[in-house]
């Protein structure tokens, strides 16, 4: 289980991120509705106009495994969350809560870096990457969800299925508030 202060920390800020849509802690989230009341635009990689085939080649078939979303803050505009649409919708979900919590916590993003003309690396900040995943999460499965489940012994798979996230972010839930469901 996590330390008390970051358990209550990630908590209260899955909840401001569920005020912005007036839900009760029981009530589904979904990420798209998040997104545009935040004002961030969400779409696939596959939507982006004038991306070259290869490149799309590239992304979402050689490399499909190795991303899965990323923000593009436009200056004097929006930010742009892009996502892989080969991923599976659970996965989806999650990284676009995880997107929408790195703009709702300010983080600065990574940094993206090329050598001789081909992107190389982004720069990682493990402890936003951590915060963020962990706030998204929240958003979407409330402690007061895996406390119900609890209470009536539903199993993580299914809460996972009826709030179409991964059985692994059940568990990641579990672990972070102490609320454990049978397998």
């Amino acid at each position: 289980m996590a330390n008390v202060n970051y358990r209550n920390w990630v908590e209260m800020q899955g909840r401001f991120l569920r005020r912005r849509l007036k839900l009760f802690p029981l009530s589904y989230l979904d990420p798209f509705a998040l997104a545009k009341e935040m004002k961030v635009h969400v779409m696939s990689l596959r939507d982006i106009p004038q991306i070259p085939e290869s490149v799309l080649t590239r992304l979402l078939i050689i490399d499909r495994h190795a991303w899965s979303a990323g923000c593009l803050p436009i200056p004097n505009g929006p930010v742009i969350v892009v996502y892989n649409p080969t991923h599976a919708l659970t996965r989806q979900k999650a990284t676009i809560m995880e997107e929408l919590a790195h703009v709702h916590l300010k983080h600065k993003g990574s940094k993206l870096a090329s050598g001789d003309g081909c992107l190389s690396f982004r720069s990682y900040n493990k402890s936003e990457e951590t915060q963020a995943y962990a706030v998204g999460a929240a958003a979407l499965l409330p402690v007061e969800v895996l406390k119900k489940a609890q209470e009536g012994g539903t199993s993580r798979e299914l809460i996972a299925s009826e709030r179409v996230v991964s059985s692994e972010l059940v568990k990641f839930r579990e672990n972070i508030t102490g609320v454990k469901l049978r397998n």
